[in-house]
């Protein structure tokens, strides 16, 4: 399942503000990413976080972003619970989050899911 979301953008907006006004990012008491869409993030569940089609890590969610950019999440399962390269065995439970950052409100269309 893959989902796309347009947000209003402003001047000093994060990752992070941008991935919250989604509404279906939520995170931790610490600001890391806990669930996507209910879907909790550890153990066999990792995440994948792009910024413009480049990987990007979890500690730059208070990086700006500016007019337009994507952000994406990709979230995939791991047999062994680690995300490391021999482990890229990505049966994606896709609920991306691709994001544009935009002037205009989130859109959902619920025939497309």
């Amino acid at each position: 399942m893959t989902n796309s979301y347009r947000v209003r953008f402003w001047p000093g907006m994060s990752i992070r503000d941008s991935l919250a006004a989604t509404g279906v990012v939520r995170f931790s008491f610490n600001g890391q990413i806990a669930s996507v869409s209910g879907i909790p993030i550890g153990g066999p569940i990792q995440f994948v976080l792009r910024l413009n089609g480049r990987v990007i890590p979890q500690t730059l969610l208070t990086f700006p972003v500016q007019r337009f950019d994507t952000v994406a999440i990709e979230l995939f399962f791991s047999v062994t619970g680690r995300a490391d390269e021999e482990d890229k065995l990505q049966q994606e439970l896709t609920d991306i989050a691709h994001l544009n950052v935009a002037e205009h409100f989130a859109t959902y269309d619920p025939e497309e899911v």
